[in-house]
């Protein structure tokens, strides 16, 4: 909670802390914690919707330990920890606005816009290839971070997400979650 507070002025909505609290609260999910020094430095969220689909939530560094690549191997992480599919993996991102930047380094695209509050934030949308999986997880064996087997990965128990690919590209399609969570 401290982190997000650290973050929260001029990035995030107004009043969407608790929402986050909620978040860490209900459910099983994936939520990595990165220490520096028995400090909590870092955070991030996944959340697997279907084999080759997964959301990446509430990734967050303590600002006193930004500019360190904290983030970015917080990001990598969770991307290498999705199973690798024989067909492309695509991830999302609910962001704000003031965060696209930092994704679009990894290759997001906005794919549209999420709502709270009457204000709008960026969907972003990163299709991974098999070929790119391996290289993600290079990336992090060369700084020193290595994935041995699976983490259990959990789904949302909110909405189905699907990738479907139409007339403008790739979209995604939602839908609330009807039967329960995903096996």
């Amino acid at each position: 909670m401290a982190i997000y507070r650290k973050n929260e002025p001029g990035r995030f909505p107004p009043g969407h802390i608790s929402t986050f609290e909620q978040f860490l609260r209900r459910d099983a999910k994936t939520c990595i914690i990165t220490e520096v020094d028995s400090k909590v430095a870092a955070c991030g969220g996944l959340l697997l919707e279907a084999p080759d689909l997964a959301i990446l939530c509430y990734g967050l560094v303590d600002p006193a330990f930004q500019g360190f690549r904290i983030g970015s191997t917080l990001t990598l992480l969770r991307i290498a920890l999705v199973p690798v599919q024989p067909a492309d993996t695509f991830f999302l991102i609910y962001a704000v606005d003031q965060s696209m930047p930092f994704y679009r380094r990894f290759g997001f695209i906005e794919r549209g816009r999420w709502n709270l509050d009457d204000k709008d934030y960026p969907i972003g949308l990163l299709r991974v290839s098999y070929r790119e999986m391996e290289r993600v997880k290079n990336v992090l064996e060369q700084r020193n971070i290595r994935v041995d087997g699976q983490l259990a990965l959990h789904p949302s128990h909110d909405i189905i997400g699907e990738v479907v690919y139409g007339p403008n590209g790739f979209q995604i399609v939602f839908r609330p979650r009807t039967t329960g969570p995903a096996a």
